[in-house]
């Protein structure tokens, strides 16, 4: 059964289009309420009907037994009798010794025409007697078409008839419960209603849910059209234009409609669509400028290479010097692109330890002081105390690589690049600062994005447009802060926050 359902999805309803499954579930939907009105207006509304009458018998019961001890019970039974629509006969029972030997009528309400237990003799009243006694909740019994055969009267006043029970359309509901009054005395309280035949009103409610079955259908029919319409043409439009996209069209144009849910997905598609837009423009740019990265080196090395095979007597140490230095260049792109690369999949993984990061970081600038004090330029160290990190330090020291070599990147005149470490609290914070050209306000949201470069980096020798994103993932990872503070002319500032470990102290 789940095997032909799941097939049924998938054949039959994954083929049809927005309108005819709406088509479709109105048309149930009309379907299942016609049915509903079917069984309940035609098929049970005998069931209904007489479950009413048989609940309105009880209740009048129940109203009669909480007065039985009322001064004027006749106008009481009168009044019930007439809210219900019942006869009513209370019978008031005579006991010795435990057993009733006597009964007299003391009430007697005759509303209905065809009411049968005032026409009934003494033989049948006793019969319906013991039927309640051995009904301690009240004795029904619902007689089909009555008629009677009327003789006189016999000297106990009640009128001797023969109650003839036939199958017929008129019934009749007769109820007889045993109560007490407060003194103790038991009576037996005899209601009588009649069930009105409603097979004309069942005539009369087929012909009508006829009617109502086929105006249902209809509507159901032309809603759904019309639904289906306004519902699947922006859905359509937005289909097509979503085409277009998985093409290679960046250029948008999701059209909003009417409906909330539709013009929010509009939305998103626009920004999906600029967004890689964006992205594409910027791979095309890096692919370009990487392109460019590794010809030159590659150009070099190859070039100082043959020089050297052209040469094989002449000193070639300062060529190999060359061929170094550029080889490390391409390494290091390749590394920035297999970096990114990684986390984009969501595979890089880091080894925390506990070790003195102050100690490191002096140790990192240090020798990164040594490959750029020949060309001028300097790092000035400032750390507040010695902090201890639960972290990876290789990575750590990567990130704060990149971060010095995007420094070096739009350094100032000064040629100087501060690092500053501060505490605060249980927090490490870490600013590398140049008094370079700044970072425009509109490319700041963007700077940690991959492939992204601003003007300034663009025009450097040595920016992929991927240190800033790394420097971002490797925060990520061990769960720090960071940011840049920054204005056009007045340099940058970019730092990163995180917990300072307290295992290391301990260990001292």
């Amino acid at each position: 059964m789940v095997e032909l359902k799941d097939k049924w999805k998938k054949n039959v309803l994954r083929g049809m289009g927005l309108r005819w499954r709406i088509l479709i579930y109105l048309l149930g939907f009309a379907i299942i309420m016609v049915l509903l009105l079917w069984l309940f207006q035609i098929v049970y509304l005998d069931d209904f009907y007489e479950k009413i009458k048989k609940d309105q018998i009880e209740t009048a019961y129940i109203n009669i037994a909480q007065n039985i001890d009322t001064e004027d019970l006749q106008n009481y039974v009168e009044e019930v009798a007439l809210q219900y629509n019942l006869c009513a006969s209370i019978y008031s029972l005579e006991r010795a010794n435990g057993l009733i030997f006597g009964s007299e009528e003391i009430v007697k309400v005759d509303i209905l025409s065809d009411c049968i237990i005032h026409h009934i003799d003494t033989m049948e009243i006793s019969r319906i007697y013991h039927e309640a006694v051995a009904a301690p909740d009240g004795y029904m019994e619902i007689f089909s078409r009555v008629r009677f055969n009327f003789i006189q009267s016999d000297d106990s006043g009640f009128p001797q008839g023969i109650l003839t029970k036939d199958e017929g359309l008129s019934k009749s509901l007769v109820y007889a419960r045993i109560t007490e009054d407060g003194s103790g005395a038991s009576y037996m309280v005899l209601l009588n209603s009649s069930i009105t035949p409603v097979t004309a009103t069942v005539n009369t409610l087929r012909v009508q849910l006829i009617f109502i079955s086929l105006i249902l259908i209809g509507l159901a029919l032309g809603l759904s059209l019309v639904i289906a319409r306004r519902l699947s043409r922006p859905i359509s439009k937005i289909n097509e234009a979503a085409k277009r996209l998985g093409k290679g069209d960046f250029s948008g144009n999701f059209a909003a409609g009417n409906y909330k849910e539709i013009s929010e997905l509009a939305d998103t598609l626009n920004f999906a669509s600029a967004e890689l837009a964006r992205t594409d423009t910027l791979q095309k740019e890096l692919v370009a400028n990487i392109s460019h990265d590794i010809r030159t080196p590659l150009t070099m090395i190859s070039g100082y290479a043959e020089y050297m095979r052209d040469f094989p007597d002449e000193d070639h140490r300062e060529s190999i010097e060359v061929i170094v230095e550029e080889t490390g260049r391409l390494r290091d792109l390749v590394n920035d692109i297999l970096d990114t690369s990684r986390m984009s999949a969501g595979v890089n993984i880091i080894n925390p330890r506990v070790f003195d990061f102050s100690d490191s970081l002096a140790g990192f600038i240090r020798n990164y002081n040594h490959l750029i004090e020949p060309q001028g330029y300097r790092i000035e160290l400032l750390a507040e105390e010695e902090v201890w990190l639960h972290a990876d330090e290789q990575r750590l020291m990567q990130a704060i690589g990149n971060m010095l070599n995007n420094a070096l990147t739009h350094i100032g005149s000064d040629k100087l690049i501060k690092v500053r470490q501060t505490v605060k609290g249980n927090i490490m914070r870490l600013e590398i600062s140049d008094q370079g050209c700044g970072i425009a306000a509109g490319d700041v949201p963007h700077i940690w994005e991959r492939y992204y470069r601003t003007d300034a980096s663009a025009k450097g020798n040595h920016s992929s447009g991927l240190g800033l994103s790394i420097v971002k993932g490797i925060l990520e990872l061990h769960g720090g802060k960071y940011g840049v503070i920054t204005a056009p002319g007045q340099g940058s500032t970019f730092w990163f926050e995180l917990k300072i470990s307290t295992e290391g102290k301990a260990d001292d």
